[in-house]
């Protein structure tokens, strides 16, 4: 990924500079030890499509969690999708085990989770372009711990992240508006070409 310049007081960083960076995976779904009666979510690439993720497809027991083939993730933990669905990113909102799809980032003080995960989220399909495999597409380790993310002040971090949350819901509004506005016209033009064809207008 090609870096560029950036504003004074930001700085690149490489991932492994911001967050301990752990892979997923599945434990044996022959131990029913593991599943059976779960309440602990297990997540893969396919359920990180929005900011947060709180649950699963499926659920572990604590035992399941803690059998060292799936990785613990804690809330404020940054998941990344590195294999299939490569560049979706969620913030864990609660504890949860990720599978093999997903590498697990558990940040220091310098680069706050909303940050990270949106900036991943922005430039997933450059991530994507960089994917390996056949059957499996994915990013290597070498690659995600070699990617360089532009890092502000966190105060900065803070106000980026509330700006853009700030925007989206502006952008939802007017998508709504729009919507409202497409019904009204498509129920308004019967009656108005029932008009023009008797000569009321």
């Amino acid at each position: 990924m090609e870096r560029y310049e950036l504003p004074q007081g930001w700085r690149w960083k490489r991932l492994p500079e911001l967050a301990d960076l752990k892979n997923g995976g599945t434990p044996s779904k022959a131990n029913p030890e593991y599943w059976k009666n779960g309440n602990i979510p297990f997540v893969t690439a396919a359920d990180c499509t929005e900011l947060f993720v709180f649950q699963g497809r499926s659920y572990l027991t604590e035992e399941g969690l803690l059998s060292g083939k799936t990785v613990v993730c804690e809330p404020g933990d940054v998941l990344i999708g590195t294999r299939t669905r490569v560049g979706n990113c969620s913030i864990a909102k609660v504890r949860l085990g990720a599978s093999q799809d997903l590498t697990r980032a558990k940040l220091n003080s310098i680069c706050t989770p909303e940050y990270l995960c949106l900036y991943i989220r922005n430039i997933a399909s450059d991530v994507a372009f960089f994917s390996q495999g056949t059957s499996i597409q994915g990013i290597t380790r070498n690659f995600l711990h070699n990617l360089s993310i532009p890092v502000p002040p966190v105060k900065e971090q803070r106000r980026i992240v509330g700006r853009i949350d700030e925007l989206t819901h502006r952008a939802v509004e007017l998508k709504k508006l729009i919507d409202d506005a497409k019904a009204d016209l498509a129920a308004f033009t019967p009656a108005l070409l029932a008009k023009a064809f008797r000569g009321e207008l």
